[in-house]
């Protein structure tokens, strides 16, 4: 069975990979062109090619994103696979193996995590590309009778901005990492008082985390929505009403918490 899901995963991580790749190679080729003030015909039929494989290159990186989430998504369910047997034997057979069955499914996660942030990444170098390839362009091939410095200065400043903020880009996205909003896997990928949410419409399907922030003695359902500092207690023989608290010592001896890292909170 574990193979099974092994190769129904692995035929969209090669899809996947093939994109990056590609995608990689256009965004660097298309962050090359800054426009001078003169542009011949070939150059405006070349970055309106450039603009069309960009979209193209886009709208795939968010399908196979949707693939791996929906897949990422199933691996959290603890029925996901299909029971090819139904006898006592196999079930004991898969009982003894769901230990390495487990680690391999977070392994698994684990690499779905990597990529889905080379995703992000390669959307926002995308973006900048298209920044560069912008409708200043168009101006300017109607305007050539102007005299030049102006534009150039204008065009040499912009591209001068575009770069420093690319430079400056990954380490803003670094330290947003677990915020409101941004996107996740399970609770673990969010920072103290978020939680994960599976978001679930008609069309797609998403994970973001999300900011709930309990204060002590507010009721809980999870560790994720406690302020930082704060876990979500539940005392032994009440099944129902768990609370955010500090830890203590004597915690252990009169309940337990609320803390599953690798779930999600599912909104339909």
């Amino acid at each position: 069975m574990r193979h099974i899901v092994y190769v129904l995963l692995i035929i969209p991580l090669f899809s996947l990979i093939n994109t990056v790749h590609s995608t990689s190679q256009l965004v660097t080729d298309s962050a090359e062109i800054i426009a001078p003030s003169n542009h011949p015909v070939s150059e405006v039929r070349r970055e309106r090619k450039e603009r069309r494989l960009l979209r193209k290159k886009k709208q795939r990186m968010r399908e196979l994103r949707e693939e791996i989430r929906t897949l990422t998504w199933s691996l959290h369910q603890p029925n996901s696979g299909p029971i090819i047997g139904k006898t006592e034997m196999k079930h004991k057979q898969k009982n003894r193996h769901g230990r390495k069955g487990v680690k391999w499914r977070k392994n698994l996660l684990e690499k779905l995590k990597v990529i889905v942030r080379r995703l992000d990444r390669m959307e926002r170098r995308i973006i900048g590309a298209k920044s560069i390839l912008s409708p200043e362009f168009t101006s300017n091939t109607t305007t050539s009778t102007d005299p030049p410095s102006p534009l150039t200065v204008s065009t040499t400043t912009d591209g001068s901005i575009n770069s420093k903020i690319k430079r400056i880009q990954p380490a803003i996205t670094r330290s947003r990492s677990g915020e409101n909003g941004t996107t996740c896997v399970a609770h673990k990928d969010c920072r103290p008082g978020h939680c994960c949410h599976h978001v679930v419409t008609k069309e797609t399907s998403s994970s973001v985390c999300v900011m709930h922030g309990f204060p002590e003695n507010a009721y809980c359902i999870d560790g994720c929505q406690c302020s930082t500092q704060l876990s979500c207690f539940l005392p032994e023989g009440n099944a129902t009403e768990a609370f955010c608290k500090k830890a203590s010592s004597v915690d252990v001896l009169q309940g337990s918490y609320l803390y599953r890292k690798d779930s999600t909170i599912v909104d339909m």
